[in-house]
């Protein structure tokens, strides 16, 4: 009975899939899906609550810690309220033009398959809802007739699927060479040291990861996705936290000596990733791609602070998490909703729709004003933590993030000014005169904005949830660091040593 309401969200995502894409017109299946995605979000709450809210640890001390196939933790707990009520806002709030039944039923494919993954245990299960979470959207390209995003989607499932799956039997092998239970990833145990095999293993692991979350150089799928099939699937997809939550899971847990030992490597890629997007998405016309290479450039934030290593940067990353999972679904709901009532998505056909439509020009500020970090918001807390775990060991990086985030913001503010303020563009049809926001549109934005404030104002929630994950993850690099040290203190203990030898002689 444990498991089944462990996955029961799952299943009920499952079913709705199956009942909505029995349903016409589009409108019935919407109301359908988001009611399905509802009652997932509500059972989530439940095991949320029945679990406990006091700070967990990664598959431990939880309720259902004992079951080999799945379990909760501080790392998926919160996550199984979240997935499904964004699932929801999205359905209920998206533009009546992009939604079919089939587009229903395919976001609930997509919410299904990450709830499963965040729960799983199981690696063989870990691996088929990996390639769920993407296959919605790969379903898409295949139906749009754009032979380049059919491709790049199927490179995205399939190639970051099958290092998974090379990354996840290798340390299934190893675990059962050592004595553990190969059939539950909390078990898993991996060579140590920096042998070829651990490294081989890792790289398979990172790689999928990198491409889920858009790190450079894997971030292409995400911008011609939102170019090329604007909707309900594509905000589920691109604004998931399977990547973020897979680096953790499956990349620190099980290869803290090499998670140790390439972290100023890993660092400086991702504060990389974070000034490349930033600086595309200031380069950037259209709101579609300028919000997506945003959404990369957060990516970068979010990676830095977990391999910071730090108890400061890790919970930053995690929050900083939720807040863009909250942040990037309200601003594609907007960009969309802009699209949807004008025709285009770039900003020089655009303006003047603060004169029709003034509640979507506050929403989509709001929005952009809590994304970008500004005093208040959740996004605000996850940086300064973030900034934090980084000043002491990597203040470069620490800069670098610094920079994109002052673009991010003024990248924002430009695209809102752009569309929003202003004269309209010369032959634009619209003349500024659109409809603003229907009750559902303004209401979804104001419930995400008022969790990002919340979530800025009083972060301490949100971050106890998640301390024992960040302890624990914080004792198995200690551990290991003190095990295994890395090469940079290994150069520091030489120094010392030869320092003292001089001081002698």
């Amino acid at each position: 009975m444990e498991r089944l309401a462990i996955y029961l969200p799952c299943i009920i995502a499952a079913i709705g899939a199956s009942v909505t894409l029995r349903l016409q017109p589009g409108e019935r299946a919407r109301i359908a899906g988001a009611a399905f995605s509802g009652a997932a979000g509500i059972v989530g709450a439940l095991l949320f609550i029945s679990a406990g809210i006091a700070p967990w640890e990664p598959f431990g001390a939880s309720a259902a810690s004992h079951l080999r196939d799945c379990g909760l933790d501080g790392l998926n707990s919160v996550l199984l309220v979240l997935c499904p009520a964004l699932s929801a806002a999205v359905l209920m709030a998206i533009p009546r033009a992009m939604v079919r039944p089939r587009d229903v039923a395919e976001t609930l494919i997509n919410l299904s398959s990450t709830l499963g993954f965040l729960v799983a245990k199981n690696p063989l299960l870990l691996l088929l809802f990996w390639v769920g979470t993407a296959w919605p959207l790969r379903a898409q390209a295949a139906r749009s007739g754009n032979r380049v995003f059919a491709a790049t989607l199927n490179i995205v499932v399939f190639v970051s699927a099958i290092p998974l799956a090379i990354a996840l039997a290798g340390a299934a092998y190893f675990t059962w060479q050592a004595g553990g239970d190969p059939f539950t990833v909390a078990a898993f145990s991996t060579p140590a040291g920096m042998s070829w095999v651990s490294a081989f293993l890792w790289i398979m692991a990172l790689l999928p990861v990198f491409m889920r979350m858009g790190v450079f150089p894997f971030h292409g799928w995400i911008i011609l996705s939102l170019e090329s099939a604007p909707g309900p699937v594509v905000i589920s997809t691109v604004a998931s936290p399977a990547g973020a939550f897979a680096l953790a899971r499956l990349t620190l847990q099980l290869f803290p000596d090499l998670a140790a030992e390439m972290a100023f490597a890993l660092i400086t890629l991702s504060a990389v990733t974070a000034v490349y997007g930033a600086i595309l998405a200031l380069c950037q016309y259209d709101l579609r791609s300028m919000i997506g290479y945003m959404l990369i450039s957060s990516m970068g934030f979010a990676a830095s602070g977990l391999f910071s290593l730090d108890r400061s940067g890790m919970s930053g990353a995690f929050l900083h998490e939720i807040a863009m999972l909250l942040g990037f679904t309200g601003l594609l709901l907007m960009v969309f909703s802009v699209q949807a009532r004008t025709g285009a998505a770039d900003i020089r056909r655009l303006g003047g729709l603060v004169r029709g439509a003034p509640r979507m020009a506050t929403g989509f500020l709001l929005l952009s004003l809590a994304v970008s970090g500004f005093p208040g918001g959740a996004a605000f807390v996850s940086e300064d933590l973030m900034m934090q775990g980084l000043i002491g060991q990597h203040p470069t990086a620490m800069l670098l993030l610094l920079m994109a985030g002052a673009m991010n913001g003024v990248t924002l503010f430009r695209g809102w000014k752009r569309t929003f303020l202003g004269c309209s563009a010369p032959g634009a049809w619209h003349g500024g005169r659109v409809s603003d926001l229907t009750p559902r549109e303004r209401w979804t934005s104001i419930v995400l904005t008022t969790l990002l404030v919340t979530g800025g104002l009083v972060p301490g929630p949100a971050l106890t949830i998640r301390e024992g994950v960040v302890n624990v993850l914080r004792n198995i690099h200690s551990t290991q660091t003190v095990s295994h040290p890395s090469s940079a203190s290994r150069t520091v203990t030489r120094g010392k040593e030869n320092l003292h030898e001089r001081s002698s002689r």
